[in-house]
């Protein structure tokens, strides 16, 4: 059998499902009994990487079991540039890349990630114009929504001001049409910015999150606010949780089952920083700590004299509840380079996460890096980490099945995403997917809302110093399913 023509094939048929779910399974039904008696692993995700003074984007994607990397498919590119994934209106799966300039305006580059790695060169869509320093992006229908650290007035534009969420019109050429703005504060003596630190669109309403720092210099946090609004970005509600959410490579909150889990950092990232978890609950808005980083304990050596404080980095699920929890704090401060993060991740379940039960570790390290997050995909069943610079890929046990290095990468890893997530999430937490079987193919030649004011939260203490791969037959029963899973891969709904 030829190989290189299945895959061809399997590719053709991807773009013909994009035309339409029915359609596409007509066309879908050879390439799937084709790979029929294929059992491979998925491992498709999109990354940036950078050596802080420029940057560039890859992928890594699961071809029959192999599993592949393409990295610089767009390089050149700012020091700060991130990845992100989303869907658009059909449920296609969009590749973001924001530059953020230190300044107004990122610079936004939108691709397909499953083109091959020469058709990269060429974005599906470009533009200045939407916001400045991207945290977070999410689509749920026709919009996608952004989540910034800060935006800055025309009037005024060496000014930083809060943060924003912005709406984007994706069916109206990608513009944006709605914004909320958080306004500053004092309290304490001090002022106040609330920072965008990432964005959920959830059943019928979107939630963002905000992290609350000192201004100009953000050397203290208060507790941080998750917003519920409508789409029209109107505020309903309001819930608060630890200090210091903000991740640029996502991870920093998960939704399960109608409550969203907010992980905190604690304050300033630097030793003595001790972080926390929050339980939210998404129709309520009802904010209850479930863990406290006093309850995690991660030494700085092999005898354990040393204990680590303990922020909270990030939270990720399984569709079965099987929860990750990436735990851990720098040994240095931003002027030593940050010398050393140690870390340790810890698999729990939902309804042990609720009673306050981390669960067990399953893996430990202490690295140097910028970036720890974890985030999980469900059609392959693997998580992924973000390790300081390298890429881990674990299996829902928690063992180590591959490390990415710098190498590897391209550069010093700075964001990871699964391919086809941030889109819209079910109110009720999707059961886990069938094995998908479509494989991609190898590289061929070929007006606005009324700005709600930031309320004081409630004290907690004073401010402290301081974000399937293929499939196996079963006589003739993976049909049913492998479509099912073609439909569901490109809608995530």
């Amino acid at each position: 059998m030829n190989l290189n023509i299945n895959f061809s094939m399997n590719f053709n048929m991807k773009k013909i499902a994009r035309k339409g779910p029915l359609l596409g399974a007509v066309f879908l039904i050879p390439a799937f009994a084709i790979l029929a008696f294929a059992a491979a692993a998925r491992g498709d995700v999109f990354y940036a990487v950078s050596n802080y003074s420029s940057g560039s984007v890859g992928t890594i994607r699961s071809v029959n079991g192999e599993v592949r990397v393409s990295k610089n498919l767009v390089n050149n590119l700012g020091r700060d540039a991130f990845g992100y994934t989303f869907t658009d209106p059909s449920g296609s799966p969009v590749a973001m890349v924001r530059e953020y300039e230190y300044g107004p305006d990122d610079h936004i580059l939108l691709y397909d990630p499953y083109r091959p790695d020469n058709g990269w060169k060429t974005p599906l869509y470009e533009t200045r114009g939407w916001v400045t320093n991207i945290h977070g992006a999410r689509s749920g229908g026709k919009y996608l929504y952004v989540s910034t650290y800060e935006h800055y007035a025309a009037s005024a534009p060496n000014v930083q001001l809060p943060g924003e969420l912005a709406r984007i019109d994706m069916e109206n050429g990608y513009t944006a049409d709605r914004r909320i703005r958080p306004e500053e504060f004092q309290k304490d003596g001090r002022r106040w910015h609330p920072h965008g630190e990432g964005v959920f669109a959830i059943g019928d309403y979107v939630y963002a999150l905000w992290s609350v720092s000192s201004h100009p210099l953000p050397d203290a946090y208060r507790p941080s606010e998750i917003w519920k609004m409508t789409k029209d970005l109107e505020l309903v509600g309001k819930a608060y949780a630890g200090r210091n959410i903000g991740s640029l490579s996502g991870g920093n909150a998960a939704f399960y089952n109608g409550k969203l889990y907010v992980a905190a950092m604690g304050g300033w990232q630097g030793p003595g920083t001790w972080g926390d978890l929050h339980e939210v609950d998404a129709d309520t808005m009802e904010s209850r700590k479930v863990l406290d980083g006093h309850d995690i304990f991660i030494y700085k050596d092999a005898a354990k004299t040393r204990r680590a404080a303990v922020g909270i980095y990030g939270i990720t699920f399984a569709p079965d509840g099987t929860a990750f929890i990436l735990c851990g704090s720098y040994d240095g401060n931003f002027d030593a380079g940050y010398s050393g993060f140690f870390a340790g991740i810890y698999r729990t379940t939902a309804e042990r996460l609720s009673r306050g039960d981390p669960g067990e570790m399953v893996a430990s390290y202490g690295e140097e890096g910028f970036s720890w997050s974890l985030v999980y995909d469900r059609y392959s069943d693997a998580l992924w980490a973000a390790a300081g610079k390298k890429l881990q890929m674990y299996d829902k046990a928690g063992k180590l099945l591959r490390e990415f290095q710098p190498n590897e990468l391209g550069d010093n890893l700075y964001s990871v995403s699964v391919i086809g997530d941030g889109g819209h999430i079910p109110w009720t937490h999707a059961a886990a997917p069938a094995p998908n079987p479509e494989d991609p193919a190898p590289e061929e030649p070929d007006p606005p809302s009324k700005n709600p004011p930031s309320e004081n939260p409630p004290s907690d203490g004073g401010n402290e110093t301081g974000g399937g791969g293929g499939c196996s037959a079963a006589g003739n029963a993976w049909l049913p399913a492998a479509l099912a899973a073609a439909v569901f891969r490109k809608q995530r709904v």
